[in-house]
């Protein structure tokens, strides 16, 4: 359901959007780094993490957080040469 969430964070001040889809090429004027994979994630956030990205953004917009999720996912099991997070012997739930 499309409520307007990202253009109504859009006119934060200082706004970046990070970009996890493509809706955001249908709000004009938004400032947005596209992120196509986690790495691209992980190095947009450690760009950020300087003193410039804290003088020019104030806030900062994740759209969206459920595809963001899927990609984490996949980041972490490619890594650990899992097919799902499940099969990661941390990532289970222990019986009780």
């Amino acid at each position: 359901m499309k409520t307007g969430k990202t253009t109504i964070a859009s006119q934060f001040p200082k706004a970046l959007l990070l970009a996890f889809e493509v809706g955001y090429l249908a709000i004009p004027g938004i400032l947005a780094q596209p992120i196509k994979k986690w790495s691209d994630f992980k190095k947009v956030l450690k760009q950020l993490n300087n003193e410039e990205a804290h003088q020019k953004f104030q806030n900062i917009i994740v759209d969206t957080a459920d595809i963001a999720y899927d990609l984490c996912e996949k980041y972490i099991c490619n890594n650990e040469g899992a097919a799902t997070i499940g099969d990661i012997p941390y990532g289970k739930l222990l019986a009780a």
